[in-house]
């Protein structure tokens, strides 16, 4: 063999293969690199920003919200029941404080943002303190709502007592006092003197018309809501001494002498003192209940001006530095991620422009070297297929031998056809019946199978129903007594409310709340009794339910013997099958019997055809092998559309035909009719002739070594 300085095709195409694999590796770790780039903006952005911005996010609105509900709790307006849904809040508030604060500790700070948080946790932590002090005046101060509420309703009809009713029996009686007392202004200005009773009546009535207005000083001193009980112990006392001089002037008045029109004056003023004075008791009874709210109203007063303070001064001063952190943390989380954003758009928009250069180069470079390479494979493949053709032609050649030898095993096959059709027709109807049979005895045995098993399963069912049976018979028994139970209780119940209404009745105006609470539980009682009626009468149903089922199973035994006996015809069935099956096997004996003699004419033949046999495997061998190479040498120039044109297998079949009449002599190549002599069995592989006879190549490798 010669040796050659020049490339093969093996180490051109491997050399364009590792710079195209080279060029791909840059591309793929380009491409790799920028999706590693871009899946560390995504994780910035998604994992450690978005986060960070929506956790701080909560927090902050969870502090607005507690100091919306602290505003909301300096309203004196509401209730108890509105206060607590404010406390509420704050927990609510606090919660997501908590589960935001676990979300955003953990994830990494830049050095700005760590700086910010420590400043920010100790500012939490003050405004907190302080929102706990705030909470806990709030908590004293509810201590007495329902007291203030309660002075403010009082207070409410005080002010109405006072201020309409009082007012105008005020007016009243003291303009027909006036009456009276004009009377003696005009005997004074017509007399020059008085006489003593003329002077002791006009000394009393203007005690009486004085003490009533200090009475009416005394009320409006009793509707200031700033005094203390002591301020109001001083008005009580203040009233009674106005009236004590009223009294005494009351007393020294009555017996004196009145003039005819005095007597009508005064029974005029009369009607409307009293009044007045009805009036002025019933504001002094107000009065002293509204007493026993003052303390918890002044109470309440120094509570809310300290829960003021503390809201609108301390929780403010403390609200805003820990807000404005908040803020900024925000707002640094905010940058952060839009400046990665920007920047993880800048390296797509590079990364872009370089997988577009690379994948250009690329193309270009795959088709240059695929271009050349094609062309200088071509060039040379092209006469080596012409080479291999003319091999074909010889392949022919040896075919044309291989059909004589062919002639003669023809005849000692035609010898064989009579027996063989005997043989054949009694095989296929023994092989009939025998997958016949096979087919029968499968089924039959899947049949009891299937109805052993089925027994075996209802069998385990009627055990798992009567189980079922008395299970539900004992939740029966247990559920009756549990029904009675609750019977009883909404009987004991019902009673309960009977007497809660009475004695709600008996209380009058202060038991109606509760007489309609007490209708409600016996409304309550009458409707579980109901309950537990309906209820036994399911439960009833459920037992005869249950007696049904376990008239069921028993019909389900009855049909479980019933497949015990069809099992037991099935195994008859199966044993029918197998006395079939014998006697299809000494016809298979038989059969046998034909086999061996046909087979000992086969073995008489095969001495013949071993010489046919030698020269088929060589030549079967040989046109393989050029078929093989014509075959990919011809796709490789042509392309797959060419890949019959060049192989040559129709022109060797062709010519096969054509020479089939007339047998060759193997040895010679001489026609005639002469039978070729036997050969032992594996002498052809021992003796088979070299390529060269058939196709030299040896010129060739000069050829394929240029490439």
């Amino acid at each position: 063999m010669k040796s050659h300085t020049g490339w093969t095709i093996g180490r051109k195409l491997m050399a364009s293969f590792m710079l195209v694999s080279a060029i791909t590796t840059i591309l793929g770790g380009v491409g790799y690199y920028a999706v590693d780039r871009g899946g560390a903006a995504i994780d910035e952005l998604g994992v450690v920003r978005l986060p960070s911005v929506d956790s701080l996010l909560i927090i902050s609105e969870a502090q607005t919200a507690v100091d919306s509900a602290e505003n909301a709790l300096l309203s004196r307006d509401i209730d108890l029941q509105a206060r607590q849904e404010k406390y509420d809040n704050f927990a609510a508030a606090w919660k997501r404080v908590e589960e935001a604060w676990k979300v955003y500790e953990p994830l990494p700070q830049t050095a700005e943002e760590e700086a910010l948080w420590n400043r920010f946790v100790p500012a939490w932590e003050a405004w907190k303190r302080d929102h706990e002090a705030y909470v806990v005046l709030s908590r004293e101060y509810d201590k007495t709502v329902e007291s203030q509420q309660r002075a403010d309703a009082l207070y409410g009809r005080m002010a109405q007592q006072a201020l309409s009713r009082n007012m105008a029996s005020f007016l009243k009686a003291e303009a027909l006092l006036n009456n009276v007392i004009a009377i003696y202004d005009v005997k004074m200005q017509t007399q020059e003197s008085f006489e003593k009773v003329d002077i002791l009546t006009v000394y009393s009535l203007m005690v009486i018309s004085e003490a009533q207005t200090c009475v009416d000083g005394a009320e409006n001193a009793l509707l200031d809501r700033s005094g203390d009980l002591a301020s109001r112990r001083a008005s009580y006392e203040r009233i009674a001494e106005c009236w004590g001089r009223i009294e005494a002037a009351w007393r020294v008045y009555e017996p004196l002498e009145q003039t005819p029109e005095e007597v009508v004056a005064w029974r005029e003023f009369l009607p409307a003192w009293n009044e007045w004075r009805a009036d002025h008791e019933a504001f002094v009874a107000l009065s002293r209940e509204y007493d026993a709210t003052v303390e918890d109203y002044r109470k309440g007063n120094e509570l809310y001006h300290k829960m003021t303070e503390q809201a609108l001064v301390t929780n403010a001063k403390s609200f805003a530095p820990s807000e404005s952190l908040l803020n900024q943390i925000v707002q640094i989380n905010r940058d952060v991620a839009t400046a990665t954003a920007r920047d993880s758009q800048a390296q797509a928009a590079m990364f872009r422009t370089v997988m577009l250069v690379s994948a250009f180069i690329c193309v270009i470079s795959a088709m240059s070297l695929g271009v050349l390479i094609t062309r200088g494979i071509n060039r040379n493949l092209t006469r080596i297929a012409t080479q291999l053709g003319e091999g074909a032609d010889q392949v022919n050649d040896a075919a044309g031998q291989v059909s004589s030898a062919s002639q003669s095993l023809a005849e000692g096959a035609s010898e064989q056809a009579s027996s063989l059709e005997e043989t054949s027709s009694a095989l296929e109807q023994m092989a009939a019946m025998t997958r016949t049979n096979a087919e029968n005895s499968k089924q039959a045995n899947e049949l009891a199978g299937q109805a052993r098993q089925a027994a075996n399963e209802g069998d385990k069912s009627m055990v798992q129903l009567n189980e079922a049976m008395t299970g539900i018979n004992d939740s029966s028994d247990k559920i009756s007594k549990i029904i009675k139970v609750i019977e009883e209780i909404a009987f004991q119940t019902n009673l309960l409310a009977l007497n809660a209404a009475v004695e709600a009745a008996r209380a009058g105006e202060h038991g109606k709340g509760f007489a309609v609470v007490a209708d409600e539980v016996r409304n309550l009682a009458q409707r579980c009794a109901q309950a537990a009626r309906e209820t036994t009468g399911l439960i009833e149903d459920s037992v005869h339910r249950a007696q049904q089922g376990t008239q069921v199973a028993t019909e389900v035994g009855k049909s479980l013997s019933a497949i015990v006996g069809q099992v037991a015809k099935v195994s008859d069935l199966i044993g029918g099958i197998s006395q079939a099956s014998q006697e299809q096997a000494q016809g298979v004996d038989q059969v046998n019997t034909a086999v061996s003699q046909m087979d000992k004419v086969t073995q008489q033949n095969a001495a013949g055809a071993e010489e046919s046999a030698s020269a088929a495997e060589e030549l079967a061998a040989q046109s393989q092998a050029v078929k093989g190479m014509v075959g990919e040498l011809v796709a490789m120039v042509g392309g797959a559309g060419n890949r019959g044109a060049g192989s040559g297998p129709s022109t060797v079949t062709k010519r096969t035909n054509q020479t089939a009449h007339r047998p060759m002599n193997i040895k010679t190549g001489s026609t005639g009719n002469k039978k070729p002599r036997p050969r032992p069995v594996g002498a052809a592989a021992g003796k088979t002739k070299p390529d060269a006879e058939f196709l030299d190549l040896s010129g060739d490798e000069d050829n394929l070594n240029q490439f």
